[in-house]
């Protein structure tokens, strides 16, 4: 097959493609014709999405099906008189399924260069002013064709008068009845003077709503923190009570127990004494004191 080299594109890799107006290598056109299990056609080898990232190294399965090819190559290369798909296969309902051919993978590889030296939008414009879309064949003017001159004849017919017509016309029998307001406009205005008010009641008891919660909150605050503080005071007074009320204890048992040993020192009472008198005859009166030894029995009395 007589081929010839695309055009560089500035300074692209050449593209071997079918001479224009030479038919293509024709894919296969019934399930027949390729097993269901072939990856490649009469075109050649096909490749799928990621078998053709792999091999172009250019990313994963998706940048290369819809950044690289739906959005940039497919419609750059939509006429090139070579498709750049191929049946693969037919699935179940014999329904072909194609992928990129080698022709495709040309491509590619020629537009990844292209972008990586910073061309891909030269690329690309290149491609589309040399591959275009096919322009519809050309029609004469309707004016330039001359149209043959056709006569009708038609048949006489009776003229009569024509009837008169009413110059007053009711739309009754055209719609049916219907209800209306003698000023919709100032029912509107009524109804959203209404609203307002509504509104406005609503956002008052809204923001009184608003203002009660965040008194309630400090007040709640305030009586938390003060209840924390009695909390708090509460265990000190137990602890401290308790403490002052042991040593009180303590201190009391101690002065008692003083208390108790200075009594036992205390020194026992003197003996009773017992006056006498003695008189002798004119002389005067004589004291004298008798000790009394302690009776055993105080009930039984003293000797005289």
């Amino acid at each position: 097959m007589e081929t010839q080299t695309a055009p560089s594109f500035g300074r692209t890799d050449s593209i071997v493609i079918p001479f224009p107006g030479q038919p293509a290598d024709q894919p296969a056109t019934s399930p027949q014709d390729i097993a269901s299990d072939s990856t490649s056609t009469t075109t050649g080898r096909t490749y799928t999405f990621k078998e053709a990232a792999e091999l172009l190294q250019c990313g994963d399965e998706s940048t290369l099906r819809n950044r690289y090819w739906k959005e940039k190559v497919e419609p750059a290369f939509r006429h090139f008189p070579t498709p750049l798909q191929s049946i693969a296969r037919y699935d179940r309902n014999d329904k072909p399924i194609y992928r990129l051919n080698e022709m495709a993978i040309a491509v590619l590889r020629a537009f990844l260069n292209a972008k990586a030296e910073g061309r891909e939008d030269a690329f690309l414009l290149a491609a589309r002013q040399e591959y275009p879309a096919p322009t519809p064949p050309d029609t004469p003017d309707g004016d330039s064709i001359t149209q043959p001159s056709i006569a009708v004849e038609t048949k006489a017919a009776t003229v009569v008068d024509a009837p008169e017509l009413p110059q007053t016309y009711s739309l009754a029998a055209f719609a049916g009845e219907a209800i209306e307001i003698d000023d919709p406009l100032a029912l509107a205005n009524q109804i959203v003077q209404a609203i307002d008010h509504v509104q406005n009641a609503m956002q008052a008891d809204i923001d009184r709503k608003e203002k009660k919660l965040n008194d309630t909150r400090k007040a709640q605050k305030i009586v938390s923190e003060k209840v924390q503080e009695l909390k708090f005071d509460q265990r000190f007074y137990q602890e401290k009570a308790t403490q002052l009320s042991n040593s009180q204890t303590e201190n009391t048992q101690a002065l008692q127990e003083l208390a108790a040993l200075m009594q036992s020192w205390e020194s026992p009472p003197p003996l009773p004494l017992l006056r006498l008198a003695s008189c002798t005859g004119d002389r005067a009166l004589c004291l004298f004191d008798r000790l009394l030894p302690p009776h055993p029995n105080p009930s039984a009395g003293t000797d005289p």
